[in-house]
C-alpha cells in the first residue's frame, strides 16, 4: 500500500513562483481559499479507466474539499485532502487493480505574510524544522507550482509501475 499526503509533501518543498514582488496587492488573502485545480505535470491513471489525465481532482475523484482559510491575524488553518491508493498486480498479467481512497483532512495551523503578489506560508515542524510555500496572488486565485509533489505510481511503456517524482501546479480560489 501507498499513502501519499499531498500537503505533506508540498509541506516539505520549500520554492518561490512569484516573478515580480513588487505588484500591488489587488484581492485581500483573508477568508477561504478552495482548491480547484490540482494538475500534475504527468498523466496518471490512477482510477483503472483506461485514460490517464494530469487532473488530480477529477482523476482521483478526492481533493475537491482543500482548503486555505487565511485569519486576520497573520494564521491560515491548512485543510488539504489525502488519498491513499493501493497497487496490485493482477497474477499472471501485466495488468494492476488500483484502489483509490479519499482519506479526507487534517487541519494544519500555520503563519503567512502577503508581500506584493505573494503569499508565503511557513510550516513549523518537530525539532524547530520549518519549511515555505510561495503563492502567487493573482485576482481572486492562489498559484503554487510544487517542482516535485510526490512519489507517485507512473506506467512505463511495458505497462509495470514504477514510482517517480512528479510536479504539480495548485490554483485555488477565494469563496
Amino acid at each position: 500500500m501507498k499513502k501519499f499526503i499531498a500537503m505533506a509533501a508540498l509541506a516539505m518543498l520549500g520554492f518561490s513562483c512569484s516573478d515580480d514582488d513588487s505588484s500591488e496587492l489587488t484581492t485581500s488573502v483573508e477568508g477561504t481559499w478552495m482548491l480547484t485545480s490540482f494538475e500534475l505535470n504527468q498523466e496518471l491513471d490512477i482510477n483503472g479507466d483506461g485514460e490517464a489525465t494530469t487532473d488530480m481532482i477529477a482523476e482521483s475523484e478526492c481533493f475537491g474539499n482543500s482548503t486555505i482559510t487565511f485569519n486576520n491575524d497573520d494564521t491560515a488553518t491548512v485543510n488539504f485532502e489525502e488519498i491513499d491508493v493501493e497497487i496490485e498486480q493482477i497474477e499472471g498479467t501485466n495488468d494492476y487493480d488500483i484502489t483509490v481512497e479519499c482519506l479526507g483532512s487534517t487541519a494544519q495551523e500555520t503563519v503567512y505574510t502577503v508581500s506584493g503578489n505573494t503569499t508565503t506560508l511557513t510550516f513549523e515542524y518537530e525539532g524547530g524544522n520549518t519549511e515555505t510555500l510561495d503563492f502567487t496572488i493573482s485576482g481572486n486565485t492562489l498559484t503554487v507550482v510544487v517542482p516535485e509533489l510526490s512519489d507517485l505510481p507512473i506506467s512505463d511503456d511495458d505497462n509495470d509501475i514504477a514510482y517517480s517524482f512528479v510536479g504539480a501546479t495548485l490554483v485555488f480560489t477565494k469563496q
